[in-house]
């Protein structure tokens, strides 16, 4: 998860400001000589590489060592019943209070202050 914050972090900072200077009319080269958008593609052609790596390192080697040690991965259609039933509880419950936005009364929220 290391990798996947630090990339989050410098496509937040770094990628953001190479995408607004490639939208500005000024073109200038960076120390390493490239501009905003050369630089921009370069960015592109490595996170893919690495995001690659990352998925073969999922499935290649951490899903299989994981299936070893009694953890499996399933799909919604491989579930039994039971299990079926215990998934849409939790996500009822759980995940979609989360996920749906709160209608906020004004009067409410002026008594909780």
């Amino acid at each position: 998860m290391h990798h996947s914050s630090n990339l989050d972090e410098f496509f937040e900072v770094r990628v953001a400001g190479l995408k607004q200077q490639m939208e500005s009319d000024v073109v200038e080269r960076s120390v390493d000589g490239l501009t905003a958008t050369e630089a921009f593609r370069a960015v592109t052609r490595r996170v893919r590489r690495m995001i690659d790596q990352q998925y073969v390192c999922w499935r290649e080697q951490l899903v299989p060592a994981l299936a070893e040690n009694g953890f499996r991965f399933l799909g919604f259609d491989d579930l039994d019943a039971t299990d079926s039933a215990w998934v849409e509880e939790y996500y009822r419950a759980q995940v979609r209070p989360v996920l749906t936005p709160l209608a906020l009364d004004p009067a409410i929220h002026f008594l909780n202050c």
